[in-house]
């Protein structure tokens, strides 16, 4: 009983596992209406324009010929302190809509990896590029949790071996950075726990039950800030089905073995799928 009992709770702690193995899928049945990425083009193109703008404002200018009269050094003098302080004024305005320019154009590649990632086919290309621009994009969370997603994604594609071991490590050190540079980002916890899920067959079964729990507890909090998500719903129906089957025996022996016997109901299944 004890390894049936065992058994049982490896798979629930491996849970992760197999609920991304059909995420791709879900994505392709779910995807929400993405503006965002449109927003942030027109948002740069605007910008472009607005800079094109100041430019040819500074040049009008500085071509301007001072007024000739009998205070004229006195005028030029006053003309070149304002000529000045207008060329720093622009100089302030198109710094800040250069920055502004950048952050958005950042932004829009970031969005546009999202069709890559949940396009089916090869990831390793994708994957590659990515980590081309991990320097640029050192302290971006949502960088680091769509890197997250590329290594786990082109893992999936790997047969069994020390490469696919060493990606789905290497996918879970990624959603650990993701998660440390932003506690509050729904997608940093969600890869956190699918990648965690991953490691399931390279760590002891000690550790594959005690991800589990961690697993249920970020797939939790990803549910608590984006409760829209149908993916983490349907990972929190995974994971409440499996352990509302088991049985009380089962139970009384988790809590024995582990001290916290997992907890659900198939009504709490239900309500999530």
């Amino acid at each position: 009983m004890d390894g049936l009992l065992r058994d049982r709770l490896t798979m629930l702690a491996a849970l992760g596992t197999g609920v991304v193995v059909g995420i791709s899928g879900i994505y392709l049945y779910y995807r929400l209406n993405r503006t965002v990425s449109r927003e942030l083009s027109s948002l740069a193109c605007s910008i472009a324009d607005l800079r094109r703008e100041i430019e040819q404002l500074r040049t009008e200018e500085r071509g301007e010929t001072p007024v000739k009269s009998d205070s004229a050094p006195l005028q030029h003098s006053l003309r070149e302190d304002d000529e000045d302080d207008e060329y720093y004024d622009f100089t302030d305005v198109e710094d800040a809509s250069w920055t502004g320019l950048r952050e958005a154009g950042d932004s829009a590649w970031l969005d546009s990896l999202d069709a890559e990632l949940d396009r089916p086919g090869d990831k390793q290309a994708l994957l590659t590029s990515m980590l081309a621009r991990e320097s640029q994009y050192s302290r971006s969370c949502a960088y680091f949790w769509r890197l997250a997603k590329a290594s786990h994604l082109y893992g999936l594609q790997l047969r069994p071996g020390r490469a696919k071991e060493e990606l789905a490590r290497q996918a879970f050190a990624r959603a650990q950075q993701a998660l440390r540079l932003d506690e509050s980002s729904p997608e940093a916890h969600k890869w956190f726990a699918i990648t965690l899920g991953a490691l399931s067959e390279y760590v002891s079964t000690q550790e594959k039950i005690e991800n589990g729990y961690r697993f249920k507890e970020h797939v939790d909090k990803a549910v608590q800030l984006k409760p829209q998500d149908p993916t983490l719903h349907h990972m929190l129906g995974r994971w409440s089905l499996e352990v509302a089957t088991l049985s009380w025996l089962e139970r009384k022996l988790a809590g024995a073995l582990y001290s916290r016997p997992p907890d659900s109901t198939a009504q709490e299944a239900r309500a999530h799928f």
